[in-house]
């Protein structure tokens, strides 16, 4: 972890030899932040769950964080983009700041909400460390169009390309602002 801190499988094997040696709140700490970098790792949260077993620890807060955000996920999935969907985003991203999917979801909502200028600063948080997410370049580009920020646009939406080049939608809107013909 040390070389590599943003990888969850290297967090996840270093809670596991934690708990082996009975060292069960590093190993929680070690499981938290995988699923902190991995909301979806459910090995890791199989971990943290049965090194809570063994420790008797309250539960910590990244478990009740990440039940809601699947639950927000789920919405998001059905193309629920509401003002309600956006107040459950608010409450699980204030739970889960360094979760990088609660932010995304976060900032998407609030740009779909037309409400780009609050939006900006959580994509381009989760753009800085995940440049090669299609999806967040995207949604930036949509909240930067929405600000009048159009050079900064096109920026996204070319990296969004550069990131998936059969992306349709990123090659669509540079088309649209006639970068692309």
């Amino acid at each position: 972890v040390h070389f590599f801190p943003e990888n969850p499988d290297h967090w996840n094997n270093l809670g596991y030899l934690y708990s082996m040696g009975e060292r069960y709140t590093d190993a929680e700490n070690a499981f938290a932040k995988a699923l902190a970098l991995n909301p979806d790792m459910e090995v890791a949260q199989r971990n943290l769950t049965a090194s809570l077993t063994q420790s008797h620890h309250a539960r910590p807060k990244i478990l009740s964080g990440l039940q809601d955000l699947r639950a927000l996920e789920a919405l998001i999935a059905k193309g629920d983009y509401s003002p309600a969907a956006l107040k459950m985003a608010e409450s699980v991203q204030a739970r889960l700041p360094d979760v990088i999917k609660a932010r995304f979801f976060y900032g998407s909502l609030l740009v779909a909400n037309r409400r780009p200028a609050e939006g900006a600063p959580h994509l381009e948080w989760v753009a800085a460390r995940e440049p090669a997410n299609a999806g967040v370049r995207i949604n930036l580009g949509n909240a930067y169009l929405g600000l009048n920020r159009n050079e900064d646009a096109a920026r996204q939406f070319q990296a969004a390309l550069s990131a998936d080049p059969q992306n349709a939608f990123a090659r669509q809107r540079l088309k649209e602002m006639g970068v692309l013909k």
